[in-house]
């Protein structure tokens, strides 16, 4: 069992359906990340987690209690950082962060200045403190909205698009404090249009659209989920006669796999790389092809993305088209 276990989540909004099944397992100390178009259901899912919204049917479960009937298991150690800035543009970045220390309930002066600190060197805005947030940069703003969720040191950190719409140097601070947090034990939920950051920071992904679950698991299982090959890229000193009987080779050895010349390179395209990378280079051997650089390539998370998103529709279409009798 998980840490935290979303079990058949459901969600109408009147007769809209925004989140339809949803199931999936976070272990602890885990980063977790939840990709999907708009209109996917994640932030209705992220409401959920958070206790914020009651599914209309399923259960979350903490350790392997309900958070449904019981929300006060999560929130004393929760932290969630929303799409929309909470701040209060008048005060400055201290006050904000001591009044949000508060509402957690850290009532010592001490213990809050010492974690007011923490945070604000964490997200690299500790000569900010005494300005005003309504001076601040959209990006900075942001940083600050981050700091104020992780003020009471929560276990649980829960984040909706925390670097929507910023700065390159704020989304670097954001990211590495991201880094810093998991590495120092917190289990994060994280959610981003941004592709490449998923892929950076996430243990484990779940692809929604349209309130399910398309896949879930770690960048390898979703690899092998959208069908997506690796390639084998090798560089042979030089071509020939040869080449033409190695291509013949691995196509009737290797059912499943693509190959292709190109120039200097001759590039293969196969499931499961490590297990075939011998035998292919064994094959260049056997037909006088000297190697001069193997590379291998593997498919980023925006093509494994794009690849179960596009059968999903597919898979759409063809449900969707006129029986004939």
């Amino acid at each position: 069992m998980g840490f935290i276990e979303a079990e058949k989540l459901m969600k109408k909004y009147d007769k809209k359906i925004a989140v339809n099944d949803i199931s999936f397992s976070i272990e602890e100390g885990q980063v977790f990340g939840i990709l999907g178009p708009n209109g996917a259901g994640k932030s209705t899912t992220i409401f959920m987690l958070s206790t914020l919204l009651k599914p209309d049917s399923g259960d979350i479960l903490l350790n392997g209690k309900s958070m449904v009937t019981k929300p006060s298991l999560l929130r004393p150690i929760l932290g969630l950082v929303p799409q929309d800035i909470a701040l209060y543009p008048m005060l400055s970045a201290r006050d904000n962060l001591n009044f949000w220390g508060r509402i957690y309930g850290i009532r010592n002066k001490n213990q809050i200045e010492s974690r007011i600190n923490e945070v604000a060197e964490l997200v690299g805005l500790e000569d900010k403190m005494n300005e005003k947030v309504g001076t601040f940069s959209g990006g900075m703003k942001r940083r600050l909205n981050i700091a104020a969720a992780l003020i009471h040191k929560p276990k649980v950190i829960i984040m909706d698009e925390p670097t929507v719409g910023i700065d390159v140097q704020s989304r670097s601070y954001i990211i590495s404090a991201i880094k810093d947090l998991n590495a120092n034990g917190a289990t994060i939920i994280y959610t981003s249009h941004y592709i490449d950051e998923i892929e950076a920071l996430c243990h484990q992904v779940a692809i929604v659209d349209q309130g399910k679950v398309l896949a879930c698991g770690n960048i390898e299982q979703l690899r092998n989920r959208a069908g997506v090959k690796e390639k084998v890229i090798i560089k042979v000193e030089e071509t020939g006669q040869d080449i033409a009987k190695l291509l013949l080779e691995v196509k009737t050895y290797f059912q499943d796999v693509e190959v292709n010349e190109k120039e200097e390179n001759i590039e293969i395209a196969v499931d499961n790389v490590g297990s075939k990378l011998t035998k292919i280079l064994n094959m260049f051997d056997r037909n006088n092809l000297r190697i001069a650089e193997v590379n291998i390539e593997k498919p980023n998370l925006e093509k494994v993305y794009l690849n179960i998103i596009e059968k999903k529709e597919e898979v759409a279409s063809v449900s969707n088209q006129p029986k004939i009798n």
